[in-house]
């Protein structure tokens, strides 16, 4: 093959020339140096952030017969037998595609010959998340007690489907997503190695547009110099190649939406249409962007909890402090709506062009969203309004006739006898949980609270910490929500806290997400369990 794509040309090839994880390759090279290798690891992280290349560097430096300074030297035999994947001692799998037990029997029936050629026998599982349950289970024994000379490294971007007893057999190590910066001087750096003109603009956009991925923003850029063969990348090239929407466009909208402009708020619009985005995907992302606004109110809120950049969770912050979490709820809520009639639509663009003018005049929502008192307070002292006064005059007296039915109801079914009918009584408070006694799992998971969170992903982080803890008679833990739109998503990621809960205390915990009515309040429905163990804590 002629040519490489630059993602294949540019991998690393040692511990050197790995960007964005200096805290993994220094605990590598560590263990390679003082002679502690361990038999399993498990590499968990997002896509194209080093997990499978640092798997075979590592393979090459333990099975390297000149080693420096725990970096593989790329000139012995065994080095050069793994950069060309004719070493029979480095096996790679891929889980997603072998991933029954069958597979899984055969590679323990291989782990018991030691290998022909080198120190260690190294098995590389890629997606190991991919594995059925069976699979793993005939895992287990062979990665619990491997033979001296074997090595697991098990690679996934999805740690939290993994078992609990695989994960607490193996050195877990995250890996985090590449930093702008990072990303963006690695594309200036190759583009200048391969005669690529480019400038500092496209670069960080390209940055921007890989999310954290090295190989993604690598990828970028060969499509890009493709196209561009022989000229400048710009940012204005770059945008229109990919075409997508840079952040800062999103950034524009919001405030525009914001400040009640619709007329730039619709032209910021047709500039995003006019890149040949796809308005579905689009509306997606603007969703996702205004989410990231919410939930970055918080200071303790970090890069993350949100899957971003720190420079882009200060912008995010810039505009939490502007617009109120309210609006923010209100947009995302018009948007998802918006994104479901497009499904169904042949008109997208007049669909998101609505909803874009909704959010930039709030006094276009449909009358029927408000009550009969807003109505009317919103009426009386605008006389002025001619077809506009006469639609809302209408939906008062709808309002008003609705009430007498009401009422004439109630008195025709009043008794010959002339005896009323009791009146229904109010529903009466929700009656406090008090469990009878707090179970050791639960104290348990109170006290390492702060340890589930810093392990739990950014969503999920943000959910838990957003849960009131309270506990039932039956020792089930209660995760408690005032937003039932935080309680549902909570609800369907339940297995991946479940998960992160157990592999912290050992132990198994049946929990339940429950939402408070309206004007409820926590502390007179529920037993404030964390209050409670904490003051155990300080007693004691």
């Amino acid at each position: 093959m002629s040519y490489l794509a630059l993602y294949r040309k540019f991998r690393p090839r040692t511990f050197n020339e790995v960007v964005g994880q200096d805290h993994i390759v220094k605990a590598l090279r560590n263990q390679i140096k003082t002679n502690r290798i361990g038999h399993a690891y498990l590499f968990c992280g997002t896509r194209g952030t080093g997990k499978t290349t640092l798997a075979r560097i590592f393979a090459k430096a333990i099975n390297c017969e000149n080693p420096n300074d725990g970096n593989p030297c790329l000139e012995c035999s065994q080095c050069k037998d793994i950069e060309s994947s004719r070493a029979l001692n480095v096996i790679e799998i891929d889980a997603a595609s072998n991933n029954g037990v069958d597979n899984i029997r055969q590679l323990r029936e291989e782990v018991e010959f030691p290998p022909a050629d080198g120190k260690y026998k190294v098995y590389i599982i890629d997606e190991v998340h991919m594995l059925s349950q069976s699979a793993f289970n005939a895992l287990l024994k062979t990665i619990e007690e491997p033979p001296e000379y074997a090595i697991f490294i098990l690679a996934t971007t999805e740690s939290y489907k993994l078992p609990v007893t695989i994960i607490s057999r193996c050195q877990r190590y995250d890996f985090r997503r590449i930093s702008l910066e990072s990303i963006k001087n690695q594309v200036m750096d190759l583009c200048t190695m391969e005669n690529i003109q480019i400038t500092p603009d496209a670069a960080l956009f390209i940055a921007k547009c890989a999310d954290g991925s090295m190989r993604d923003a690598l990828s970028i850029l060969d499509q890009c110099s493709a196209i561009c063969y022989g000229e400048e990348l710009d940012l204005n090239k770059v945008v229109n190649i990919l075409g997508v929407t840079d952040l800062s466009n999103y950034k524009e909208l919001l405030l525009n939406i914001y400040n009640n402009d619709t007329l730039n708020s619709i032209n910021a619009l047709k500039q995003i249409i006019s890149r040949g985005v796809e308005l579905k995907q689009f509306t997606t992302d603007f969703i996702w962007y205004i989410r990231n606004v919410m939930l970055s109110i918080s200071n303790e809120t970090n890069e993350d909890m949100l899957d971003t950049t720190p420079e882009q969770l200060d912008e995010y912050k810039e505009l939490a402090k502007i617009i109120p979490t309210n609006t923010l709820i209100s947009y995302i809520n018009l948007l998802s709506d918006t994104l479901n009639d497009m499904r169904g639509s042949d008109n997208e663009r007049t669909l998101i062009e609505v909803a874009i003018i909704k959010m930039s005049n709030p006094s276009t929502a449909p009358i029927y969203n408000t009550s009969a008192n807003d109505v009317a307070s919103s009426d009386t002292n605008n006389s002025s309004a001619s077809n506009n006064s006469l639609d809302k005059n209408d939906a008062i007296i709808a309002l008003l006739n609705d009430k007498v039915k009401q009422l004439e109801n109630k008195i025709s079914d009043i008794n010959v006898s002339g005896s009323i009918p009791k009146v229904e009584q109010e529903e009466k408070p929700k009656k406090k949980v008090l469990a009878k006694a707090i179970p050791e799992d639960v104290k348990q998971l109170i006290k390492n609270k702060n340890k589930i969170l810093q392990n739990l992903s950014g969503f999920n982080r943000a959910y838990m910490n957003a849960a009131n803890l309270s506990v039932d008679d039956n020792g089930t833990l209660l995760l408690v929500f005032k937003d039932s739109t935080i309680a549902k998503k909570t609800d369907e990621n339940l297995d991946e806290i479940k998960a992160k809960i157990q592999e912290i205390i050992n132990k198994e915990i049946n929990i339940r997400v429950e939402t408070l009515k309206n004007n409820d309040k926590f502390e007179d429905n529920y037993q404030d369990i964390e209050k409670l163990i904490n003051m155990e804590v300080i007693e004691t």
